[in-house]
């Protein structure tokens, strides 16, 4: 071609080369600015907050949510300000000259991360920190701080994510987990209280039954008499401890009535102040118009005196015990905030004291059965216990405060009741012995049971036989000619239990009536299923005269 030179053609191969150059600097500036586009609304919504700080601790750089943490509208509310302003710290109010220079700062986790990010170039993963924000409804937060410093650049990057509400329901999981591990343990001491108690109760009432027994066939005047007089006395004392311990499991026999708590404390003050001694100040702050409660009468005093006698414990010389009543409601929102409250209107017992107080180690274990910090002979440990089986049965909760040197308070919740009046009525065993001439049919496995009731029985006049198992008893029934008028039997015996063999006996005797006996109390063996609501039941161990006053109201 005319014109045309080699010269000229290697210059357009070098211009088409540096054509395709700059069009590839071109797609790769593109794309680089495409991620960071990418990236910078990523960081701009990020959940977290993301900012940038220089050395000066100020605040360079920060996303939406930076900004909306202490609710500003405009970056540049928050570009330029020193970090501990940025994100609301409290104390960067300290001193004027800002972060660093605060009274906490110098502990700050999350400045000294940014420090060591800035010194060593190591970046900070998820450190936890926890700030006061200044206007917050949030008494604490709980941020999880990263920082990292990019290579030739002069801030910090730091990711900050608040964990506060994750922090608090794990918190409360543990907690609630901790709760419920409790209840499974009292629960569980409870049952073998209930278990224990039982067996006890039979021995019981082989000691006692024999022991009076015994006393009516000897003259009072001799010296035998003493003797069985403290087997008896022995007895009676054992048996009060079970029935603590029956307390603990919430199987106490109780005769519930509509009660005004006002009035049950005024009734025992004189009492209660022989009890604290004149070294202890005792008030009472009652409510007026307290709303009213059913329970038993001698657990609310049971209730009082052993709280009463703890504050006495408690306190070393002078001091003072503050009993005071009120009227509360809780709904569901506050049971959230006080898991161990229930919803619900109650009426407060509260009881407190200026003595020595507890620590969270004795706490722990308070209502525990046997758990005492007194001395060897100080008392078996059932009083707190009794108090907190009590008020479970009643269908309450029971609240403690204390703190070492700081005194006690227990705060005791029972429903409220709406009933005016005690319309219920209770059977009372008869003082006098009551005698008959009708045939009992007496099943019991513990042959010593059957030794001691006996002659008991024969000696008010019945006609008894005695069997040791269900299958006996059975066998006397299908020999015996005559009416068998009474089944006095045992709830739980091996081979049958006492409501089958008395389902048996019917068949054979249809107006044979029934009378129950066991080492459990009636809510016991209710709960177990072996009896029903309105069976008639005799708790062991019982006196001579119980079971005589028993047994004529089963058979009228």
């Amino acid at each position: 071609m005319e014109g045309y030179s080699v010269a000229d053609s290697l210059s357009c191969e070098e211009l088409s080369l540096r054509v395709q150059k700059l069009e590839k600097e071109r797609r790769e500036l593109e794309t680089f600015r495409e991620s960071h586009q990418k990236l910078a609304t990523i960081l701009q919504n990020a959940p977290f907050l993301v900012i940038a700080v220089d050395r000066q601790w100020r605040v360079q750089e920060a996303n939406r949510a930076a900004f909306s943490l202490m609710g500003y509208l405009e970056p540049g509310e928050i570009l330029g300000s020193r970090c501990g302003k940025a994100i609301g710290c409290i104390h960067h109010v300290d001193d004027p000259r800002g972060c660093g220079y605060g009274p906490a700062c110098g502990t700050c986790v999350f400045r000294l991360a940014i420090l060591e990010t800035f010194e060593s170039g190591k970046s900070a993963e998820r450190i936890e920190s926890r700030h006061r924000i200044i206007g917050d409804t949030v008494p604490e937060r709980t941020f999880l701080v990263t920082t990292a410093r990019p290579e030739g650049n002069n801030h910090v990057i730091v990711f900050i994510e608040d964990v506060t509400e994750q922090r608090k329901a794990e918190e409360e999981k543990k907690r609630l987990q901790a709760q419920l591990g409790e209840a499974k343990k009292m629960e569980a001491v409870g049952r073998l209280a209930g278990g224990v108690a039982h067996d006890f109760n039979n021995m019981l009432g082989v000691i006692i039954g024999n022991a009076e027994m015994a006393m009516l066939q000897i003259n009072p005047g001799e010296p035998l008499n003493r003797y069985l007089q403290a087997i008896l006395k022995a007895g009676n004392r054992s048996a009060e401890t079970v029935r603590q311990l029956l307390a603990f499991a919430g199987e106490q026999r109780i005769n519930p009535e509509v009660l005004d708590l006002n009035d049950m404390v005024a009734g025992m003050l004189n009492t209660l102040r022989s009890l604290t001694g004149p070294d202890v100040d005792l008030s009472i702050l009652q409510c007026r118009d307290l709303w009213k409660v059913k329970m038993d009468p001698s657990q609310v005093n049971q209730i009082v005196a052993a709280l009463v006698l703890n504050a006495r414990d408690a306190i070393a010389g002078k001091g003072k015990v503050t009993i005071e009543t009120a009227n509360v409601s809780f709904d569901e929102r506050t049971c959230q905030e006080n898991p161990d409250s229930l919803p619900g209107e109650f009426v407060l017992l509260s009881i407190s004291d200026t003595g020595s107080g507890m620590g969270q180690e004795v706490l722990e274990h308070l209502f525990e059965p046997f758990f005492t910090t007194k001395e060897f002979g100080g008392g078996p440990g059932l009083g707190l216990s009794t108090v907190y089986g009590i008020v479970k049965q009643n269908n309450g909760f029971i609240g403690v405060d204390s703190e070492p040197g700081k005194g006690t308070t227990f705060r005791v919740y029972i429903k409220r009741s709406e009933e005016n009046a005690n319309k219920d009525e209770f059977y009372t065993s008869q003082l006098e012995t009551r005698r008959g001439t009708e045939t009992i049919l007496l099943v019991d496995d513990e042959q010593e049971i059957l030794r001691t009731l006996k002659p008991m029985l024969v000696s008010l006049g019945y006609r008894v036989f005695a069997a040791e198992s269900a299958s006996a008893a059975m066998k006397i029934a299908e020999e015996h000619t005559d009416t068998i008028h009474l089944l006095i039997s045992d709830v739980e015996m091996p081979d049958v239990s006492g409501k089958m063999l008395a389902k048996n006996l019917k068949l054979l005797y249809p107006g044979l009536k029934c009378l129950f006996m066991s080492g459990y109390t009636s809510s016991g063996v209710a709960f177990f299923g072996m009896l029903e609501d309105g069976e008639e039941f005799i708790h062991k161990p019982f006196s001579m005269s119980d079971l005589a006053g028993k047994v004529r109201k089963v058979l009228m």
